[in-house]
């Protein structure tokens, strides 16, 4: 693949793939959008982030060509997608807490 035209086609798969999966891994106490929203804003951001990052590192380094490789594409996905995951899952699976009200 010439360029990356792959990676919005990533993310949208990545999309339509979290709905059932949120669902599965949830707290019972969230409500079904917000658990969704917030599990893929924080996977968006974070690998929106680290593809920024091992882009930059990949070509001042002289290693782009890497990603011309399955392989590499592969390892450049794993190593953006899979720190956001972790913290997605995090964040829906622990229980909400209530701040108390000002004057309670």
């Amino acid at each position: 693949m010439s360029g990356y035209s792959w990676a919005p086609l990533a993310w949208i798969v990545l999309l339509v793939v979290a709905w059932p999966y949120v669902q599965r891994v949830r707290y019972a106490g969230m409500a079904p959008l917000a658990a969704y929203l917030v599990f893929v804003t924080t996977v968006s951001a974070m690998a929106a982030v680290l593809f920024g990052m091992l882009t930059t590192l990949l070509a001042s380094v002289g290693r782009a060509h890497l990603l011309d490789r399955p392989a590499g594409v592969a390892l450049f996905l794993a190593v953006g997608f899979l720190p956001g995951l972790a913290m997605g899952r995090w964040l829906i699976q622990r229980p909400l807490r209530r701040a108390p009200l000002p004057g309670e």
